[in-house]
């Protein structure tokens, strides 16, 4: 079971005014489009014909996919969805005409259904769809109260969750916020490894185990 961790902690001024400055400043980095395997960084290209939807309602999940039936009928449209899950990933190649938050209007059945919206990303030619998480392993937990808490105090963390073996799962609002968590966190010396979440329909290289399992 997932343990949610609740902290009251000082904050690390220096750490917590680079990471806001960034977000505030809107200080997009040259390359965003990438994650760290085993060191390396493995970049990535958009694919705006595929999308995977995070459902945060998952009372009206039924409800999101019916409304996105209702728009992406064509036979060539593909909706991948699975009730035990709160993800939902449209394959179209009319997902280009829409704007995004034009999209997610049409889609939800109240304001705050879907928590996250990412297109596909494509490595070598084979898809990954991200999920709004990043897993951090760190040497030993007593770095999180002193160097990673000060970071997530910002609007774009939703939450962040000990997963045991000094693991933390860290949820995001957004993607360009996860990513530059994900990536900044990976050079620290203090960090076994620090990834984000996806799915993907072969096994791609990454040093969390768990994103392993999430084939599609």
């Amino acid at each position: 079971m997932r343990k949610v961790i609740s902290l009251s902690l000082s904050l690390s001024l220096g750490l917590l005014v680079f990471f806001n400055c960034i977000i505030a400043q809107n200080i997009i980095p040259q390359n965003t489009n990438y994650y760290y395997a085993s060191g390396n960084a493995i970049y990535w290209q958009d694919d705006s014909t595929s999308v995977n939807i995070i459902v945060a309602n998952i009372n009206h999940y039924d409800s999101i996919v019916q409304n996105l039936q209702n728009i992406f009928n064509d036979m060539t449209d593909e909706i991948i969805f699975d009730n035990e899950d709160d993800n939902i990933i449209v394959n179209s190649i009319k997902l280009p005409q829409y704007n995004k938050d034009s999209l997610i209007a049409q889609i939800s059945v109240s304001s705050n259904d879907i928590s996250f919206f990412t297109y596909s990303k494509l490595i070598d030619s084979n898809h990954l769809w991200l999920r709004n998480d990043i897993y951090i392993q760190l040497m030993d937990t007593t770095y999180f109260s002193s160097d990673i808490y000060p970071l997530l105090v910002n609007d774009s963390i939703i939450s962040y969750e000990y997963e045991g073996d000094n693991e933390y799962r860290i949820t995001c609002s957004n993607e360009w916020s996860m990513m530059l968590l994900a990536n900044y966190l990976h050079n620290m010396n203090f960090v076994n490894y620090s990834t984000p979440d996806f799915y993907s329909k072969i096994t791609l290289s990454t040093d969390d185990v768990f994103s392993l399992t999430n084939g599609v």
